[in-house]
């Protein structure tokens, strides 16, 4: 059994002399001696409550770029076995510091897209669903980034549905970013199994953050979450420039 959680920080650590900085909540950094202090104190209680050893892990779930910090959101793993080392990045969070392995896509209108298509200025790509309401949510913000930053960053979006279901969402709604149809192949190799997923490139093609859609803002008072107006990704994008 591997119970997982997500800690509620009440006070933040935060050292400037550092510039990887990691967060379980969005709201509140701490550098990494802290975060080793914590799982250590997780797993003493673990231990103390189960009245065995029980080991804590630390899974890297994402990674952006702010300003001149790398900001890492992390989830406390608990087990009886002790994981070969404390911190590992998952899924996407793995990609972070390498090229893009885009082969050749095709756009929802029909010609070829690849990776040379991006370089030379920063590109955000997201991951999404028609079908998605989290995904038709945050459209508002992404057009108004589209339209704020214009040419000078690739705004692209992929899906695995066809360039038929595309467009016909398209002639209903506003979206206006580049579209690749039918890319299912291209986002199992990635890896993508959760609608929207956000990329940012530099202008070399290198992957240089991963989020999950435009962050929500939570009311720590009432527990509620809000979307956000992207100005997460606008920080990003202003590194990336």
């Amino acid at each position: 059994m591997r119970p997982k959680l997500i800690l509620g920080l009440l006070c933040a650590y935060v050292s400037f002399a550092q510039t990887e900085y990691y967060t379980t909540n969005e709201q509140i950094l701490f550098n990494q001696a802290t975060l080793e202090e914590m799982a250590r104190e997780l797993q003493d209680n673990y231990t103390a409550s189960y009245g065995s050893a029980m080991y804590t892990g630390v899974s890297i779930l994402k990674t952006r770029v702010s300003g001149d910090s790398i900001i890492n959101t992390v989830q406390f793993d608990i087990s009886a076995k002790a994981p070969s080392q404390l911190i590992t990045r998952q899924g996407l969070a793995k990609l972070v510091g390498s090229p893009l392995p885009l082969g050749i896509l095709k756009k929802a209108s029909g010609e070829d897209f690849m990776i040379k298509d991006l370089l030379g200025k920063p590109s955000l790509i997201t991951f999404w669903s028609t079908r998605n309401a989290d995904c038709a949510a945050e459209l508002p913000v992404l057009n108004q980034l589209k339209k704020q930053y214009g040419d000078k960053v690739n705004f692209v979006a992929i899906s695995h549905q066809t360039a038929e279901i595309i467009s016909d969402f398209l002639s209903r709604k506003a979206f206006n970013f580049t579209h690749i149809a039918g890319a299912e192949s291209f986002m199992d190799t990635l890896g993508i199994n959760e609608f929207p997923t956000t990329l940012f490139l530099d202008s070399q093609g290198i992957i240089r953050a991963v989020e999950n859609g435009v962050p929500h803002h939570v009311n720590f008072q009432t527990g509620e979450m809000t979307l956000g107006n992207g100005k997460e990704f606008i920080a990003v994008l202003e590194s990336l420039q």
